[in-house]
Order: C-alpha cells, then sequence, then structure tokens
C-alpha cells in the first residue's frame, strides 16, 4: 500500500518530540478500537512533515498504510480522492472489497453507500491488523470523498484503523470542520529552539544576522525556516514585505518555477491545474500550449525539484507548490489551460465536460444546457454529486437570472437528499450576492429562512411566497414552482395557515398538477389543508401502498408526511419504513435523517415505545451528524415521547423544556404541540392524569401559544383517556361535540380518539363494545388496548371478573409487547384486583441500548450482520460488536438464541 518511508526517523523532526510520542500512541492502541482525527495546523507548520513520519512508523510497525494527498483542482471531481485511495490497492493481489468499492466510486453513488464500501474495504484489510489511513491537505477533498470519509471515520470506533486527516488552516477548514463534528490535533508553532536547531541543521554557515532575520520572519513555521534560509542566502534580504509568510512563500515556489523554459512552465502549469495526475495526458495539454514540447522539458520538471514521475504519474513535490504554479499562472492561463485539456480528454469522459466550463470566460447558454442534460442524466442514474455540481456550473454559466436560480435550486434540493448542509448554505450565499429580480430574491430568502434554525415566518410571508411560486408558474416554470412548494409544505403544516392561504395553496397545487409528481402533489394539499383534502388523499395513499412499484418511483417522503398530516397514522407508518427502507438502500443519507424523524414520530403516536426509542436515537444522532439542527431538535422530542411512554418520565421532561428554550425566541409557537405532547404522555406515564389533562389541552385551544391545527388531532386519545383517569369524563362532552365535524371529514386519528372518548363517557356494556368494534381499531394496536383496559376496568367494577381479566391481559400484552411500561403497569395491577395472579418475566428488551435493540430486531428478521450494516451506515465489526455485548446482556451466545428470546418475548 502507499507508504512513505521519507522522514521516518525520530530524529527527521525537529522539536516535534511530543506530537510523534502522542501520535505512535494512537498507533499503538488502535487494536483497541479505531478513530479518525483531524491534524490542523497552518500552511507550512509541519503537517506533511508529521503525517509522513506517522505513515512511516505504521509500516515499521506492521500496520498497513494508505495515503494521499488531496489536490485542488480536483476538489470538484466526484470522488477523485478516494479514487486515488482506491488506486494504491490496484496492484497485485486486492479483496473483492476493492472491485466492490471501485464500483460505487465508478457509479458515482451517493457518499453514505460509498462509505458503506469504505467501511467494508476497513474490515477486510484489517483482517490481519491496524490499517492507516492517511489523508494530507484534506481540505482540498471533494466534497464527495470528504462526506464519505467523514461518515466512515464516524463509524471506525470497532475497527482498528486510524483515518489520520491532515488539513491547512483556513475558511475551508473552518467550514468543514464545524459540521464534521470530528476531534482534532492542532500543530503549533515550533519553540524559538527547536526552530533555531532546524535552521543549524538546514543552513549551518548562515551569518548572524541572516539567521535572526529568517528565524524572526520565518515565527516558528519549519517550512519558512527552510525556504526563506535558502531564499536569504540566494538574494539577501530586501525591504521588509506586507504579505503573510504563506503567500509569501507560495510567490517563492512560484517564481522559481517563472524561471523554467517555456515548455517546462506549460508542462507543470497543466499538472497544476489537471484533475489527473496522467502524466500522457498531460504533455498532450501542454503541447497544445507549447506546440515545441520536448521530453526534455518533462524531464526538467524532475530536475528541478517541481515534480515526481513515478509510473507515468506526475506528483508534486510539495501542496504549496502546485498552489503557488496555479496562483502564479493567473486567471487567464488557467482558463487556456482548461481549455487544452478539455480538448485532449475523451467527450465521453465527464471530466471533459468538466473542463470546458472551468475554460468559459463568460456566460454561456449552450454549454450550460449541455451541462443540465448532464446534470439530468447524473440524477437520473443516482449520481447525486455529480449532479448537483453541474447544476452549480449551470447556474454559473447561464446569462438568464430565472435559469440561475432554478439551476441552483435544483442542486439544493439534490444536496438535501444527499446530507450536504455545507453545501447548501454555499449555494444560498452565491445566491445571495447575486442582484437578482424581486421574485428570485424572495426564492432566496425563503432558502435562508428554512436553513435558519433562529427564524421563523407566518401567513403573510408565506402569501408572498405563493405569489411568486404562482407567477413563476404562469411563466410556464411549472417544474420548479412544484418542487420548491413541495419542499416547503412541510413548514405549511406548521405554520397553522389560515383558511385563505391554504385555499390559494391547493388553488395552486391544482394547477401545478402533474401525474409524475402525485406525492409531492399529494403532500401539499394534505400539509396545508388536512380537513378539508382528507376524502381526497387517503385513496391516493392506500393505492401507492398497495403498488410499490409505483411508490419505488415516487419515492418522496411528501406520501408520508400527507399521511401524518391527515392523521392516517397506520398509513403514514408503513409509508415511512418503505420510503425508509428504499432511501437507505440508494444511500441518499439526508433523506433517511428525515424519514427516520417522520417514522419515529408516528412510533411514538401510535405507542411503540420501543421502536419510537431506537428510530429517534438514530435520528437524532445522524441529523446532528449532518448539521440539520431543526430535524435533530423534532428527533429529540420525539426521543422524550418514547422516554414518556417507557416511564421515564422525569428524563422526558427535561427534554421537553430543553426544546422548548430553543423554540420559544424564535416564534416557531405551532411546534410547542409536540412539546405538549411529550409533557401529556410524562404526566400519563407518571400517574398524573389532571396534570397530563391541562398539558394536552392547550394543543386544542386555539387561544393558547402550542395550539396546532393538526396535532390538536394526534393529542384527543391521550386527552380523553387523561379525562378518564382524572374523573374529568364530563369535560368529555364538550371536545365531543367540538371535534366531531372534523370527525365526520374523515381524520383517521380523531375517529379512533373520538371513538374511545365516546366509550369511556357512556360507560356502558354497549358503549364498549361498539367501540371495540369501530372499523379500523385494528390497525391501532395501541388505542385498541387503551379502550380494552378501560373496558376491563369498567367490568371488574361491574363484578363480571371473568370478562374484565379477558380485556385485561390483551391490554397489557400489548403495552408489554409496545414497551409501554406504566400502561402495562396498570393493566397488572387491575389483572391482580381480579384475583389473577401475574408474574411477568423481565424484558430483556430494556437492558438494551437503542442500536442493541436496533441491531438485535434487524437479526430477528433474519439479516446477517453485513445487511444491518448496509442498511444502518456502519461497519460489520460495528455490528458485530454491538451482538456480542447484546448477547451478553440478553445470556445467550447465538444469533438463533437471540431470536427465540426476543420473539418469545413479544
Amino acid at each position: 500500500m502507499g507508504t512513505t518511508d521519507r522522514d521516518t526517523s525520530p530524529g527527521n523532526l525537529v522539536g516535534r518530540g511530543r506530537e510523534q510520542a502522542e501520535l505512535g500512541g494512537v498507533l499503538g492502541s488502535l487494536r483497541s478500537g479505531g478513530r479518525c482525527l483531524v491534524m490542523r495546523g497552518e500552511p507550512g507548520v509541519g503537517k506533511s512533515a508529521l503525517l509522513r513520519w506517522t505513515t512511516g512508523r505504521a509500516a515499521q510497525r506492521g500496520t498497513a498504510v494508505l495515503s494521499i494527498t488531496a489536490v485542488e483542482d480536483e476538489f470538484d471531481l466526484p470522488y477523485a480522492g478516494l479514487h486515488l485511495l482506491a488506486a494504491q490497492l490496484r496492484r497485485g493481489e486486492s479483496p473483492p472489497e476493492v472491485a466492490h468499492l471501485l464500483r460505487t466510486l465508478a457509479a458515482e453513488a451517493p457518499p453514505a453507500l460509498v462509505a458503506g464500501a469504505l467501511l467494508d474495504l476497513i474490515a477486510a484489510l484489517t483482517g490481519g491488523g491496524p490499517l492507516l489511513i492517511a489523508v494530507d491537505d484534506a481540505q482540498w477533498l471533494d466534497p464527495a470523498s470528504w462526506s464519505a470519509l467523514v461518515l466512515a471515520g464516524h463509524r471506525v470506533a470497532d475497527d482498528p484503523v486510524l483515518v489520520l486527516l491532515s488539513m491547512r488552516d483556513g475558511t475551508r477548514t473552518t467550514a468543514r470542520l464545524a459540521l464534521a463534528e470530528l476531534p482534532e490535533y492542532v500543530l503549533g508553532p515550533l519553540p524559538a529552539a527547536d526552530a533555531a536547531e532546524l535552521l543549524d541543521r538546514r543552513a549551518p554557515d548562515l551569518r548572524a544576522d541572516l539567521r535572526e532575520v529568517v528565524l524572526a520572519e520565518a515565527a516558528g513555521n519549519p517550512l519558512g525556516v527552510i525556504e526563506l534560509a535558502a531564499g536569504v542566502r540566494k538574494v539577501g534580504v530586501g525591504a521588509a514585505g506586507q504579505l503573510p509568510l504563506t503567500e509569501r512563500l507560495e510567490r517563492a515556489f512560484g517564481r522559481a518555477v517563472e524561471e523554467l523554459p517555456a515548455g517546462t512552465r506549460a508542462f507543470i502549469e497543466v499538472a497544476a491545474v489537471n484533475d489527473s495526475s496522467d502524466g500522457q495526458e498531460i504533455r498532450q495539454a501542454a503541447r497544445l500550449l507549447y506546440p515545441l514540447l520536448r521530453d526534455e522539458d518533462a524531464r526538467l520538471a524532475v530536475t528541478e525539484k517541481a515534480v515526481e514521475l513515478e509510473d507515468g504519474q506526475v506528483v508534486f513535490r510539495h501542496p504549496l507548490v502546485r498552489s503557488a504554479v496555479r496562483q502564479r499562472a493567473g486567471a487567464l492561463r488557467r482558463r487556456q489551460v482548461h481549455a487544452a485539456l478539455g480538448e485532449v480528454i475523451d467527450p465521453q469522459d465527464r471530466r471533459q465536460l468538466w473542463h470546458r466550463a472551468e475554460a468559459a470566460s463568460g456566460p454561456d447558454d449552450q454549454l450550460a444546457a449541455e451541462l443540465a442534460r448532464a446534470g439530468q442524466d447524473a440524477r437520473r442514474r443516482g449520481a447525486l454529486t455529480s449532479a448537483r455540481q453541474a447544476f452549480e456550473r449551470v447556474a454559473r454559466l447561464s446569462a438568464d437570472p430565472r435559469t440561475q436560480v432554478q439551476a441552483l435550486m435544483t442542486a439544493i434540493c439534490i444536496a438535501s437528499d444527499e446530507g450536504e448542509p455545507a453545501a447548501i448554505n454555499r449555494m444560498v450565499e452565491v445566491l445571495s450576492e447575486r442582484p437578482l429580480p424581486p421574485a428570485e430574491q424572495t426564492i432566496v430568502a425563503n432558502i435562508r429562512v428554512a436553513l435558519d434554525g433562529q427564524a421563523w415566518v407566518g401567513d403573510d410571508h408565506l402569501a408572498h411566497l405563493v405569489d411568486v411560486l404562482d407567477s413563476f408558474a404562469q411563466l410556464g416554470e411549472t417544474e420548479f414552482a412544484l418542487e420548491f412548494l413541495a419542499d416547503f409544505s412541510l413548514r405549511l403544516l406548521f405554520a397553522n395557515p389560515g383558511p385563505e392561504l391554504a385555499g390559494r395553496v391547493v388553488g395552486l397545487a391544482d394547477r401545478l398538477e402533474r401525474p409524475e409528481y402525485e406525492g409531492e402533489i399529494t403532500g401539499i394539499r394534505a400539509s396545508v389543508a388536512p380537513v378539508e383534502q382528507c376524502a381526497a388523499v387517503l385513496p391516493v395513499l392506500r393505492r401507492f401502498l398497495a403498488n410499490p412499484v409505483l411508490l419505488a418511483s415516487q419515492a418522496t417522503d411528501r406520501l408520508p408526511q400527507a399521511a401524518m398530516a391527515v392523521g392516517a397514522l397506520p398509513e403514514a407508518h408503513e409509508l415511512n419504513a418503505r420510503i425508509l427502507e428504499i432511501s437507505r438502500r440508494r444511500g441518499r443519507v439526508g433523506n433517511v435523517a428525515m424519514s427516520l424523524v417522520h417514522r419515529a414520530s408516528t412510533a411514538a403516536q401510535l405507542g411503540e415505545a420501543f421502536t419510537a426509542l431506537t428510530l429517534a436515537t438514530e435520528a437524532r444522532g445522524l441529523n446532528r451528524e449532518l448539521g440539520q439542527s431543526r430535524w435533530a431538535l423534532t428527533a429529540e422530542l420525539m426521543l422524550g415521547r418514547a422516554l414518556a411512554l417507557r416511564g421515564e418520565a422525569e428524563q422526558a421532561g427535561r427534554i421537553a423544556d430543553a426544546v422548548e428554550q430553543v423554540l420559544l425566541p424564535i416564534g416557531a409557537y405551532p411546534m410547542l404541540a409536540n412539546v405538549q405532547l411529550v409533557r401529556g404522555t410524562a404526566a400519563m406515564a407518571a400517574g398524573k392524569p389532571e396534570l397530563a389533562y391541562d398539558e394536552l389541552a392547550s394543543i386544542l385551544d386555539p387561544g393558547a401559544v402550542p395550539y396546532h391545527a393538526t396535532l390538536r388531532f394526534w393529542a384527543v386519545p391521550y386527552l380523553a383517556e387523561a379525562a378518564l383517569l382524572g374523573g374529568r369524563v364530563d369535560a368529555l362532552h364538550d371536545l365531543i361535540v367540538d371535534l366531531g365535524v372534523f370527525a365526520e371529514r374523515g381524520i383517521p386519528v380523531l375517529r379512533v380518539g373520538l371513538n374511545y372518548a365516546r366509550a369511556v363517557r357512556a360507560e356502558t356494556d354497549e358503549g364498549y363494545t361498539s367501540a371495540l368494534a369501530f372499523g379500523d381499531l385494528s390497525r391501532w394496536p395501541f388505542e385498541q388496548a387503551r379502550l380494552r383496559f378501560a373496558y376491563g376496568v369498567w367490568l371488574r367494577r361491574q363484578r363480571r371478573v371473568g370478562d374484565a381479566r379477558t380485556q385485561l391481559r390483551a391490554a397489557a400484552g400489548v403495552f408489554t409487547a409496545f414497551g409501554a411500561v406504566p400502561w402495562a403497569q396498570r393493566a397488572d395491577a387491575e389483572l391482580r384486583a381480579t384475583g389473577e395472579r401475574v408474574e411477568r418475566q423481565p424484558d430483556v428488551r430494556q437492558a438494551l441500548t437503542p442500536q442493541e435493540w436496533q441491531i438485535a430486531e434487524l437479526v430477528t428478521d433474519g439479516l446477517t450482520s453485513k445487511e444491518i450494516a448496509n442498511r444502518l451506515f456502519l461497519s460489520v465489526r460495528t455490528v458485530d460488536s454491538h451482538l456480542s455485548r447484546a448477547y451478553r446482556k440478553v445470556g445467550v451466545s447465538s444469533r438463533a438464541e437471540l431470536t427465540k428470546v426476543l420473539l418469545d418475548g413479544r
């Protein structure tokens, strides 16, 4: 593997004894678990040297090594960095996982799938011992490689691997690390004594006065010491410069190249700009710039130590040389180089179109159209990164402001599917800096609001947005208007839109309707007018559920969103499960993160405590990892509901309080309905039905801050139960009357809730038996169990002990299976009151962490460790580690035994 044996001995690095000892310690501890570490510092501070020392020390210890240096001109080429990494394994015999990784890279699969393939490769390479993956200048890794590496880096705790990323300080590094949440190792300047020792080693005969100048100017920067010493020995000391040290060094490198013959300069310039290190390709392009190019020109570049030639590949001796050459070349020369590369690269190679785009000096609508077609093709193939970058270039090359906005909006949507918040933020900034017409400005402003966790909007703002989208539709831009409205439909759901705004949105959706966007249109209608649209939406949802092919063709999270909006929670739960599976399989990690939140929401409302807990835990972690703070916040609330259902009321209450402190200052009042659902569920779990009633009632009160026009229907079953257990049954009369009109429109969750409310208010045998015969109740096991519990309590009080036991046993069985501990305990207590002896075995699931339970549950479904790893974006070794811990906690030693215990527990 690509080891580097230069500067590997401790004596070759001056003043880095502590750093060498610490990195050596990390290497020595890899058999106990892996990690991903960022080594950052200013240019020239010695990161590359320390990285080379680390790879050398790893090789000496028998650790396998993969090492690459990222280059700036490959930044926009999807998976350029990982292609370099994989290329080191093509020589000789390689494990089959290499071929799998290469296939995912060639297909430009989403970063989540590439991360999975990389984790598989890591597992294969570490079968015989630890592994070091070293990436120098990682700030220049292309976004796709960076995302895949970061996703994998977060998941190597159980693998004997160190992913070591060296990064140059700067805005790009800061932006990347702000979202990555990776541990950092900051490399500072050398202490004065060590800088002096380094200078003495490199220039022992330097005059004392020059020595002082060099040490003062270098300020502890090792590369500064070396290069400034060489410079002052050649030309002496001139006037004091005003440039920062790193730029001065880059200029020094650049001047050295400028002194070379024209042919050699052309060769080096092409190498610096090219996204490939192929020597033959570089020669061909350089010959277009300098027709008299000779082989001697290339050899001179090596002789002058600007580059090295290794197996026909051109490699720069230091990243600053490459940066300096590009900087000194200037924009015009760089465009000429890109144009030359565009001529020599095969038109079938996607790089050719990219170089042509980079060569453009101004707007080029024909080239923009080519890129748009390439982007659509890449999107259909699932090559999301290439598609996004193509549309970004369309925006840069088009002369039409509307095309610019639409191209960037398409790119933003793709970035959302990828789970690339940094790319989204960058594109929004690009849009914001452009002088756009008023309509386009409104679009950009709304994107910013959607991204800004510190802002919320009301009807006036949303009405203006609808006006703008309507104007786009009238101009024939229906696809753009529809996709943007669909992306904003969830915001509309949580904006409590008034009837006028809702009517306008539905009218616009009607005008935009297209068969291939039925899922999006359904989501828009249901989100903005759930009561009015329920009857029309339900058949559409059920048709999608009945047709897997149709669902896969429009695998949009707008469908489960629509089901949730109209209160069709069993349908929403099933749709969420299927969309989640499709998104996992396609590696669309952004969609996965959002779908997890949706499914956790339905699981919690349906009383499935264990399912909600595992989903919310994964959703919270993944959304935090992706920088999607609002989704992470909603996942936190769903975690609160799951904990409340399990009986951990205090922890659930703390979560509700913490989230409320975030939502109140930004005016996100409708979101507070979810906070009240957590509090109400927690109060019920704690045996405080009176408090639960008060907490939940605010969701139904139009004059209260947490009021929500849709989530109030979700509150009804819990509110009615709180009224029964808290002695407020008479209050249910007004609830039934007030909400009955909405139930007639077909809102499923409300119909189920009012069915329960009517039964417990009537408290008659006929009332309960009629309620249990309710048509849809078999799809609502928790609500059915809630009703059976109430009926069983009533029967016991009527001294019909046998009938009471039948109802209470059924209720206790569902509550126990779902992990709703307080509800199960109440049912068991009532059973004991009938004289029945109740002895339940401890629930083994309670001993497992959410991820252990999630993996164990997938084992019971028959999935292998590899399949589980792919589904959850984990390494196989991590899955097996969790399984081993689950075995110990449950007291089994095999998958078969674990499956039997868990299935018996159900």
